[in-house]
């Protein structure tokens, strides 16, 4: 139903439990990993209401573990590593009708590439869709909306590398363009490696199965009305 022939979709075929966001909790071990890793607490946003702006936006932060976080409803991006933000996970999170990006690594107004960032085994649903519906369309390129999105640099020492976007579930939705895009340029990411992420052309689940993931998982939920 689109026509981007420059912008192929880029996904493989994999098994997916669709009752909860599968991912590989065993991390690969890298020489550069910082000893300790920052958590962010669950949070579900946008909830019963729609939420403006970005959902859950880090920026320069390293490392963090992002994971089991509910956002439905958000005006443009669901969860968003930018400004030099490295050694994230982002994994186990279920994204819905998010307006430019589901997820979006981007070096931002700063031009810090973001780096050695992993994200998987996430179900994201009807991106574009919501709050934004039709608002982005035809915005960067045509690139967006997208589920998970590369930004380029704007120059040489601001390219994005060594980041991971493995194992994820979408569910093909009017209003996107591509699951995961990188768009065209002499500065985009390095050494991307993209793999076992599947594309459905059918309903989404119902989200509450990962809502009672998360509500039995250490930390607090915070309802964003």
């Amino acid at each position: 139903h689109r026509d981007i022939g420059f912008l192929p979709a880029l996904f493989g075929a994999g098994q997916a439990d669709f009752g909860h966001a599968c991912a590989n909790r065993d991390i690969p071990p890298d020489k550069r990993r910082p000893a300790r890793r920052a958590t962010l607490l669950p949070v579900i946003i946008g909830k019963g209401h729609p939420f403006s702006g970005n959902a859950i936006d880090v920026g320069g932060a390293q490392p963090a573990l992002i994971e089991y976080n509910h956002v439905d409803n958000v005006h443009d991006t669901g969860i968003k590593l930018v400004n030099g933000s490295a050694f994230q996970v982002v994994r186990n999170n279920y994204l819905t009708r998010c307006g430019i990006n589901a997820i979006w690594l981007s070096p931002g107004s700063t031009d810090l590439p973001v780096h050695d960032c992993i994200v998987e085994g996430n179900i994201i649903s009807r991106v574009g869709e919501g709050i934004s519906n039709g608002y982005w369309r035809g915005f960067m390129d045509n690139t967006v909306p997208a589920g998970v999105h590369l930004a380029e640099a704007s120059s040489e020492e601001g390219r994005s590398y060594d980041n991971t976007i493995r194992n994820n579930v979408f569910y093909d939705s009017p209003e996107m363009v591509a699951d995961v895009i990188i768009r065209p340029s002499d500065l985009t990411p390095l050494n991307t490696t993209i793999e076992g992420n599947v594309l459905l052309q059918e309903a989404p689940p119902d989200p509450e199965p990962n809502c009672a993931d998360l509500l039995d998982s250490p930390g607090d939920v915070w309802w964003v009305y």
